[in-house]
C-alpha cells in the first residue's frame, strides 16, 4: 500500500495512505535500518556523505531529485494522486527531504 499508495474506496472519507505515514523504518540487505522521515535538507546532505549504504542511498535520491529539481516541477502534472507511488515533487526541496 505505501509504494502505490493505495487507501481502496475510503481514501475519499480516510484520506491517502501518504496522509497517515510520517516515516518508514526498513531493514537493508546488509542488516542496516533505514529510517525514513522528513528531515532538514541540511541533514540529508550531510547522512548523504556518509560512507554506508545508507548514505549511498541518500547520495543517491539527494543528488538526482536535486539536479532533476526543475525538471520535476516543470514536467510533472500537479495530480491528487503521485505517479506509480513516486512523490518526486515533495521528496527534496531547498528545506527539507523526506525520502518517505
Amino acid at each position: 500500500m505505501i509504494n502505490t499508495d493505495a487507501s481502496g474506496q475510503g481514501s475519499l472519507v480516510y484520506g491517502k495512505t501518504s496522509d497517515h505515514v510520517l516515516g518508514v523504518r526498513s531493514v537493508l540487505m546488509g542488516g542496516d535500518i533505514l529510517d525514513t522521515q522528513a528531515i532538514p535538507a541540511a541533514l540529508a546532505e550531510t547522512l548523504a556523505n556518509e560512507q554506508s549504504a545508507i548514505g549511498r542511498i541518500y547520495r543517491t535520491v539527494y543528488q538526482r531529485c536535486k539536479a532533476q529539481r526543475q525538471l520535476i516541477i516543470d514536467k510533472f502534472p500537479k495530480l491528487n494522486r503521485f505517479l506509480t507511488g513516486y512523490d518526486l515533487r515533495h521528496v527534496f526541496n531547498e528545506i527539507s527531504a523526506n525520502s518517505t
